[in-house]
């Protein structure tokens, strides 16, 4: 049999930092009233929504350094996004919930946080971090862009962004309420108003895409890696972003509309600030000048599509995979100054471009269509080559075809087969069985229990001519 030590080297510490997860906090126990007789551990059930975000690694950030540790309550959102509601909470490792106790909750820097995960509607990586402050116990957590930005804002802030966002929907400043934003409105069978859930969306959207793109620029200019060797950077700096965000839009010139390209300019200004106080440098990143305009072309985007009247489900959630459209072409090459061109000529609002962004429904290859639009000049793309990317075979129609060395976590490789009806992994001498959880029709989540406790978890997304496996 194979040594999981030798396969796993770091396997032994995270099992101790499971160990003494559950003896501080009861997270392991089945009785909610487990754990030691003075900090008793609770369900804290919620649900990662930006949109809804699958497999997302939940935790809660005792410190509020954007680390997770081992002693701080973890756990994954399931295929819905949710975490800790009716049914994730029982077995005896249940993956999807998480416990914390009472005076975990009321630790002054405490913040309830998700990262990674697929996102439902469009099946690609959730990037950045989402958090929030846990202001009542027993109700659903949602972890959204804004209450990301609210955890940033004081009270009196918040009240002002609120009446801000409310004049935008109409001349009533109260037309939002404060619980209003705090709701998980890509949840379509609400009863929240359809005026309110699009202008929502597109608040979110803006606000969450911008700091996923000045992110993912500030960690590649400042080499910031969390999962180097010895490393204390922070998973994300999202949230020094989001900070950007709120003081500039708390300014007082500041109107509730990031429009100017001069505000752009003060909110990656900001960031850069505070991600170089963050991880302690002594020089700011240098960035480049094509980039910032690229990020108002973004927002301006999200806007044009979410600013029309429309409210139907299936349309805003094509326009959502548009949005990822852009915003990974920019994360992934913001060099190449190619946002505009895509937003003009390929996905333009208005429906004049090679793709009407309506169009982009649940079978579309976004990463397809991607690597097309990243590959070529954009001279050469051509609508006829892009609505190739518009259609591909379900998830199920692929499972059972695969076969393929992967490579795990730990570095070593294995083989994902599917067996007589069953999707295995082999390696060495085992063969374990997979759970497989589908996100979505065309991609699925698979997770593997690699020793007790500790899982291993793969994506499997169709393709437009194949299927690709991600299992790191």
């Amino acid at each position: 049999m194979k040594n999981i030590w030798h396969a796993y080297p770091k396997l032994s510490l995270l099992l101790f930092g499971l160990v003494s997860l559950s003896l501080l906090s009861g997270c392991a126990a089945d009785d909610p009233d487990a754990g030691t007789a003075n900090a008793p551990s609770l369900p804290m059930k919620g649900v990662v929504s930006a949109s809804h975000v699958a497999g997302a690694r939940v935790f809660f950030d005792v410190d509020g350094d954007y680390r997770w540790q081992y002693y701080e309550p973890f756990s994954r959102s399931g295929t819905a996004g949710t975490f800790s509601q009716p049914g994730q909470c029982s077995g005896s490792n249940p993956a999807h919930c998480l416990k914390v106790t009472r005076l975990q909750t009321e630790s002054p820097d405490a913040l309830l946080r998700a990262y990674g995960g697929r996102d439902r509607i469009t099946g690609e990586p959730f990037h950045g971090m989402l958090s929030r402050k846990i202001t009542t116990t027993g109700v659903t957590q949602v972890l959204s862009p804004i209450t990301t930005l609210l955890t940033y804002m004081d009270a009196y802030e918040q009240n002002r962004l609120r009446e801000n966002e409310g004049r935008h929907l109409g001349d009533d400043p109260n037309y939002l309420s404060t619980s209003d934003l705090y709701l998980d409105y890509f949840d379509f069978d609400s009863t929240l108003d359809g005026d309110k859930r699009v202008h929502l969306i597109k608040r979110s959207l803006q606000f969450h895409k911008t700091a996923d793109v000045i992110d993912a620029l500030l960690q590649d200019l400042y080499n910031i890696d969390h999962l180097a060797e010895g490393s204390n950077d922070p998973i994300s700096v999202t949230g020094p972003v989001y900070a950007a965000i709120a003081e500039v839009m708390m300014e007082p010139r500041f109107d509730g509309e990031i429009s100017p390209q001069k505000t752009i300019n003060d909110i990656i200004e900001r960031a850069n600030e505070l991600v170089q106080e963050l991880i302690n440098v002594s020089d700011l990143a240098d960035v480049d000048t094509a980039f910032n305009p690229q990020v108002l072309d973004l927002w301006q985007f999200i806007g044009d599509l979410y600013d029309g009247d429309e409210t139907e489900q299936t349309t805003l959630e094509s326009y959502l995979r548009a949005v990822e459209i852009v915003t990974t072409v920019l994360r992934e090459k913001p060099l190449l100054n190619i946002v505009n061109d895509i937003t003009a000529d390929v996905l333009n609002p208005k429906g004049t471009g090679h793709l009407d962004p309506a169009v982009l429904g649940p079978a579309a290859d976004l990463r397809g269509i991607i690597d097309y639009l990243i590959a070529k000049s954009s001279n050469d793309w051509h609508e006829s080559e892009l609505e190739d990317y518009l259609t591909r075979q379900s998830i199920s129609d692929k499972l059972a075809k695969i076969d393929r060395k992967i490579e795990l976590s730990s570095g070593e490789e294995a083989q994902l087969a599917y067996d007589d009806g069953t999707l295995k992994l082999q390696y060495g001498d085992e063969s374990l069985q997979a759970e497989i959880h589908e996100i979505n029709d065309y991609t699925a989540q698979v997770s593997i229990e690699i020793a007790p406790g500790v899982r291993e978890w793969i994506t499997i997304k169709s393709t437009k001519d194949d299927y690709e496996v991600i299992s790191r």
